[in-house]
């Protein structure tokens, strides 16, 4: 049992748990999964479990339109179920489970950070009451009680 399964294992149960720890794990994380659901349309409603608020739900059809049948299938015949009832119960349990994965909007903000880096501040010259008096090859600066260190 992985890290997500014990995770997950309290919010959905054992068995599921393994299922969208599998589905996470095929998709490179829960960016991925996030980014799945994105290109097919369904972008406010992945926002919807990372962020603090309700969760907006997803359907059965939406999650094999998502996931794909030949996905379902394969982690369907792992958990013992239909690729039918994987998808009705992969609608159920996904958005608590994405929602509890990424507590307090971290997940979002993190992935904000990493699309839009900051820029690095320019190089400023140190203020003039720091420069010393020696010129030319030798450039001293002293350090006052007025500045940080």
């Amino acid at each position: 049992m992985g890290l997500l399964d014990g995770v997950l294992g309290g919010v959905v149960g054992g068995e599921m748990a393994t299922v969208v720890n599998s589905l996470i794990q095929q998709h490179g994380g829960i960016q991925g999964v996030i980014a799945q659901l994105e290109k097919q349309g369904l972008g406010a409603t992945a926002r919807s479990w990372v962020s603090n608020g309700p969760n907006q739900p997803i359907s059965a059809d939406q999650v094999n339109q998502v996931f794909g049948s030949g996905m379902l299938g394969q982690l369907a015949a792992k958990a013992g179920l239909n690729p039918q009832e994987l998808s009705q119960k992969l609608s159920q349990i996904l958005p608590t489970a994405i929602d509890k994965l990424t507590p307090g909007d971290r997940f979002r903000h993190r992935a904000r950070r990493q699309r839009t880096p900051s820029p690095s501040p320019a190089p400023t010259a140190p203020p003039e009451h720091h420069r010393g008096a020696a010129f030319g090859a030798r450039h001293f600066l002293k350090r006052c009680a007025d500045c940080p260190a």
